[in-house]
């Protein structure tokens, strides 16, 4: 869990760093847009490499 808390801290440190006016709400939404990108980017690397797998076979 630590790694993970640490992780939005830097999200949300970086986020603050460059936009020091935004609300901490503000600064929530955009980590959390920020995530669900990252998780979307993975989430396709992972089919398109799970899929080679299955033509290899």
């Amino acid at each position: 869990m630590g790694q993970v808390v640490s992780y939005l801290e830097s999200i949300t440190d970086s986020i603050t760093s460059a936009n020091p006016k935004l609300s901490k709400c503000q600064v929530a939404v955009l980590a959390g847009l920020k995530i669900a990108d990252e998780f979307h980017k993975l989430r396709q690397e992972y089919q398109y490499l799970d899929q080679l797998l299955k033509e290899a076979r």
